[in-house]
């Protein structure tokens, strides 16, 4: 998961993500097809397979969803071999600005690969910029996917659910409680729904059951990779049911996929339908 600051702050992160994207959605230079992709992270390749270049991803790193059955595996984004991505002979490599080791990044230049390292986004407006910067990069225009995120952001903007108290845990190991606090993915996360975060602290930190209960949230939003991590950590933290959110029955399961290279278009879908369930209730 991502540690980066968050640049909205809850009172009013909807407005200005939607002004930047209509700012986005005018054109921009393209500077050259590429046949031959390796993408090492996972949001760039959620990206370029959304834009229609599935077909030319030749390689991804163990983060990404491969798009099709036979494609290469390159390997740990931070612990990348240079031999390995040359070998695929490539004509454009994406990754984000974690992509390493350093030697690798300056191996591809020295071989006059075309590179291409995208920030974390920790916002709606970085998301959006990486769109457009990827389509620049392998000649795809961007607007139909833009424009399809600025009508999200819209319909989470209509009804923001400023009333709700939420609670990010990560069940990455079901003994711990891993909370998402200030300048996290999973603070984020709940900011795409105009919600607050009921913990206070910076970035993850592992609380004990009852400081959990102190903070009296509406909802539990728990990222877990299966069906079976989210259950496990309610098996072995039973006061959980008796939070707020617990006994609303609001104890949500959002898919920690979505968010391990930073906001995606995967978590923006996610957090649509948890908003959409919310009002529901």
């Amino acid at each position: 998961m991502f540690l980066r600051p968050i640049l909205f702050r809850r009172r009013a992160p909807f407005a200005c993500a939607v002004v930047t994207l209509f700012a986005l959605l005018s054109s921009a230079p393209f500077v050259g097809a590429a046949e031959r992709i390796v993408s090492t992270d996972a949001a760039a390749t959620e990206l370029l397979v959304a834009m229609g270049l599935g077909p030319h991803i030749v390689a991804v790193d163990v983060t990404s969803q491969p798009p099709r059955p036979g494609v290469a595996r390159v390997g740990y984004h931070r612990n990348l071999s240079a031999e390995g991505l040359l070998s695929l002979q490539p004509d454009l490599v994406v990754g984000s600005d974690h992509m390493g080791p350093p030697v690798v990044v300056t191996a591809l230049q020295q071989a006059r690969i075309p590179t291409l390292q995208l920030p974390s986004p920790t916002t709606a407006a970085q998301l959006a910029d990486n769109i457009q910067r990827l389509g620049q990069a392998v000649s795809a225009d961007p607007a139909a996917l833009l424009a399809k995120l600025q009508q999200q952001l819209q319909r989470l903007t209509q009804t923001p659910l400023d009333q709700e108290r939420m609670v990010f845990l990560l069940a990455m190991d079901a003994s711990k409680l891993r909370v998402a606090g200030q300048g996290s993915g999973g603070q984020a996360f709940i900011e795409l729904m105009g919600a607050q975060n009921a913990a206070s602290h910076t970035n993850y930190q592992t609380l004990s059951d009852e400081s959990l209960l102190a903070l009296e949230p509406t909802t539990l939003l728990i990222a877990s990779g299966d069906q079976a991590s989210f259950d496990a950590l309610l098996a072995q933290h039973p006061l959980l049911a008796h939070t707020p959110a617990g006994k609303q029955q609001r104890l949500l399961r959002v898919d920690a996929s979505a968010l391990v290279a930073g906001l995606s278009l995967a978590a923006v879908a996610q957090a649509e339908q948890i908003h959409r369930q919310l009002l529901a209730d």
